[in-house]
């Protein structure tokens, strides 16, 4: 049987509908045609999202996404200590609840809530970047886990003669699990910030017609 995807003609893994080629890329992007979302694509929006941010320094929502964050951190604390008590969890949550500790630690939050922020408004000028909703989750999760090297790992490459970095991709149902609680930690206040920065460039764009 052939790979379910249109236009591919490989075969069809024993136990699947996709071949080996799109069931890794829908078990690391979300989708089997979804493509990474790199540093550089990302890097202008990035731009936007901190131009915003000093923009409007003195609002409160800057203080509500710090306190949102750090209770996620904290729920996430908490989890954790319930398990190593002896409290039953499943893998997938408690992988997820780690990399959440994991981020909090090596990262800074305005840095976090800056790279998210920056994921929605390129969802809002580029929505045909993502696949699905599952699939943006899924970059989403991939650029905030990349802000730390705690999941890089590195390798000799004899046929460049470089050494190459590789990140450890979690499950998807603990990728899951992770940026469903960053978004609902900061994904409606980023949504909102990043409807307001599509806003203002329009009206920009207007005044200079």
């Amino acid at each position: 049987m052939s790979c379910r995807v249109s236009g591919c003609y490989q075969r069809a893994t024993r136990y699947g509908a996709l071949c080996n080629k799109h069931k890794t890329n829908h078990r690391r992007h979300g989708e089997p045609l979804q493509e990474g979302i790199t540093a550089a694509a990302l890097k202008p929006y990035l731009g936007i999202a901190r131009r915003l941010i000093e923009r409007n320094a003195d609002k409160d929502i800057w203080a509500i996404l710090d306190e949102q964050w750090s209770s996620a951190v904290a729920q996430s604390e908490a989890y954790m200590a319930g398990y190593f008590a002896g409290r039953p969890a499943p893998q997938h949550e408690r992988k997820a609840r780690s990399e959440v500790l994991k981020v909090a630690k090596r990262v800074k939050p305005q840095t976090l809530i800056e790279t998210v922020i920056a994921i929605f408004i390129m969802q809002e000028y580029e929505p045909r970047r993502f696949r699905s909703d599952r699939a943006f989750r899924f970059q989403l999760a991939r650029r905030v886990r990349r802000l730390t090297d705690v999941n890089a790992g590195e390798y000799w490459d004899h046929v460049t003669g470089k050494v190459k970095r590789v990140y450890r991709d979690l499950a998807p149902r603990a990728t899951e699990g992770f940026v469903r609680i960053v978004i609902e930690a900061i994904g409606g206040p980023a949504l909102y910030l990043a409807q307001r920065a599509i806003e203002a460039a329009n009206e920009r764009a207007e005044r200079e017609l």
